[in-house]
């Protein structure tokens, strides 16, 4: 026969630790703001690729005036400004929720991501698989040190 005794007051102790631990989300949606912005830059000279939607290529209109007056800068870039813009929100969370918004303060973002009738859509920013793979492992990591600093 196997004998299993414990120390409630530990577990009990243990237990408030993890509870206030879990509380502290602030740490993980950060980092994952950070890597969705570092993904929304690098989608620039990826050309969307980075969000698994290659940007469709300018007209010729559109080339010929970027030669003219942007000569040798990339498609989508004139002065970086949009590249460069984006930031993100301060982690809001409340008993049962918490979220954080990554997004460019530039008006003519959401042109681009969206598309016109005169400009054809170019995403430049959204959550594709690789991005939800990476997202989760890092609220993993966060979990498993937070359990594991419940314990300590």
């Amino acid at each position: 026969m196997l004998e299993v005794t414990y120390d409630d007051k530990e577990v009990r102790i243990a237990l408030r630790k993890l509870d206030k631990n879990l509380k502290e989300v602030e740490e993980p949606l950060i980092k994952s703001a950070d890597y969705m912005k570092t993904q929304a830059m690098t989608n620039f000279p990826a050309m969307g690729q980075a969000m698994g939607e290659r940007w469709p290529g300018l007209r010729e209109s559109t080339k010929k005036y970027k030669e003219k007056h942007f000569s040798g800068k990339p498609m989508m870039v004139r002065t970086g400004t949009l590249k460069n813009s984006f930031d993100n929100t301060e982690p809001l969370t409340t008993e049962n929720q918490a979220e954080i918004e990554v997004f460019s303060p530039v008006y003519y973002a959401k042109y681009h991501q969206t598309g016109t009738s005169k400009m054809p859509r170019r995403v430049l920013l959204k959550i594709i698989k690789a991005h939800a793979q990476r997202i989760k492992k890092i609220f993993e990591l966060w979990l498993d040190r937070a359990i594991s600093q419940s314990t300590d």
